[in-house]
């Protein structure tokens, strides 16, 4: 008579989740929206600026004259390819509306246009198209003529300069005579507010522009001016600039990630700013950090923003909300980067990518992927036990996935239902990660486990999967289900 095999998987009688109770899931101790791993060392300067059109591809600039661009962002260094497309001008902005378009600015009153991004120096088209580089006023940041750029789609690109002007352009690939500049701000610069000056060195310069359609486009001054237009390519249809107040002196960056919501920082006061575009004389919500000094902001959609800058506490910190107008108590610290995050983009709703000041790439996924991620790794290693293994050699193999870099426990337990806080624990496993991916460890069992294992056959357990992230968010999954062992 041939023995059974105990060793193989064992089949659903040995194993049972329990599909008809609610899996649980419980987060302790989050810093905030979003769970951050470890940097990537990927290039030597400031990424200032890196949209992500898909997963399957990010291209970011630095503060150099490099484009950086991978088809994995969430790989090694490897995976990431730099370009110098632009010598010798430092280039300021990026927008990629699709896979097939990328369009940067420059300090020199260039575009430089790819409709293949990741294709290396070669694809790069260099065109000038801000021929008012001799108009610089002596409150702008040099050498950054062009302040930024954004690409609603692949027909309509507008960048903004630091003398005031837009320019647009509905062919943005055909070459300088397809873009057109119009004067588009007339606010009032800070000195020549409070000294009554006036004059060309008067004129404030643009910080930022974000178009969320072909139909609106949103800037902000240095001047704490807001101006929009429903008619980018047109000249003369900008407006809202106003003059200099004292509570609001500069506005660093903007952000619209659709028609009825932005957001810009008020950089020295820390303060972020959210309001509707389609109603531009509605009251706006401002959030004041009181302790911080704020560089820039990034959203989503409404309910996932991210501004930079400096606190009392740490030197550069991140800052996340999925309420950005619920006051300062909705925002949290999501991660502490020694460097300081300078450029972030959101691939997905569950995944984002950032840049900081010393070339590094973070990849970030929201607690609520991560929760997701694993709850399904624990199902999985239920499904997959080895109980006959465990009984007779007290552990088995097995793969562990974890969503991002830190450390993770898997762990059995027998549950207490007088008294919860006694529960036995019955077997461990355990991982740390330099980066999210999948390793193979061992699952133990404890003394307690063996003991429990060999007086009976069927056990009532639950399975927790803990997450400690390399910025200390600690996430928890646990889902109850029946150990039958073999007899």
């Amino acid at each position: 008579m041939t023995r059974p095999a105990t060793g193989g998987l064992c089949a659903a009688v040995c194993v049972v989740v329990l599909i008809s109770m609610l899996a649980t899931a419980a987060l302790a101790g989050a810093k905030g929206p979003v769970v951050w791993g470890g940097a990537t060392q990927v290039d030597s300067s400031p990424i200032t600026a890196i949209p992500c059109p898909a997963a399957a591809l990010c291209v970011g600039v630095d503060g150099a004259v490099n484009v950086l661009s991978s088809t994995n962002p969430e790989g090694s260094a490897e995976s990431w390819r730099i370009a110098n497309i632009d010598p010798p001008n430092a280039l300021s902005g990026l927008s990629c509306p699709s896979l097939s378009l990328c369009v940067a600015v420059d300090g020199a009153g260039n575009a430089a246009t790819s409709t293949d991004p990741a294709g290396g120096r070669a694809a790069w088209a260099i065109d000038r198209i801000d021929p008012s580089i001799n108009d610089r006023n002596s409150f702008s940041f040099e050498p950054n003529l062009l302040q930024g750029v954004s690409c609603p789609l692949a027909s309509l690109c507008v960048a903004v300069d630091d003398v005031g002007n837009a320019i647009s352009s509905t062919t943005p690939t055909a070459g300088s005579a397809a873009w057109h500049l119009a004067h588009a701000d007339n606010g009032i610069a800070y000195e020549c507010y409070h000294y009554n000056e006036t004059g060309p060195d008067c004129q404030p310069g643009f910080l930022g522009v974000s178009c969320p359609s072909v139909s609106l486009c949103v800037g902000v001054d240095w001047s704490a001016n807001v101006l929009s237009t429903t008619a980018p390519s047109q000249a003369g249809t900008w407006s809202g600039a106003s003059p200099y107040s004292a509570s609001d002196e500069h506005l660093w960056g903007v952000t619209c990630p659709s028609l009825d919501f932005c957001a810009t920082v008020n950089g020295y006061d820390g303060q972020v700013t959210t309001w509707s575009p389609r109603r531009p004389f509605a009251p706006k919500t401002s959030t004041s950090f009181v302790d911080a000094a704020l560089f820039d902001v990034w959203c989503r959609s409404r309910s996932l923003c991210f501004t930079a800058g400096s606190s009392s506490a740490q030197r550069n910190v991140l800052f996340a909300s999925t309420a950005p107008a619920g006051g300062r108590a909705s925002w949290r610290i999501t991660n502490i980067d020694p460097a300081g995050i300078t450029s972030l983009a959101c691939v997905s709703d569950s995944v984002c990518v950032a840049g900081d000041s010393t070339g590094h790439i973070l990849i970030g996924r929201t607690t609520t992927s991560v929760r997701a991620a694993l709850q399904r790794q624990l199902e999985a290693s239920i499904r997959q036990a080895k109980t006959g293994v465990l009984v007779r050699t007290g552990g088995y193999r097995v793969r562990l996935t974890t969503p991002v870099a830190g450390s993770l426990r898997l762990s059995w337990y027998q549950p207490n239902r007088r008294h919860p806080s006694e529960r036995v624990l019955v077997a461990t496993a355990h991982l740390r990660l330099a980066r999210g991916g999948t390793r193979t460890t061992r699952l133990t069992l404890t003394r307690q486990g063996r003991q429990l294992l060999a007086t009976s056959a069927n056990h009532r357990l639950i399975a927790t999967a803990d997450l400690v992230a390399t910025d200390a968010t600690r996430i928890t999954a646990q889902v109850p289900f029946h150990l039958r062992t073999p007899r």
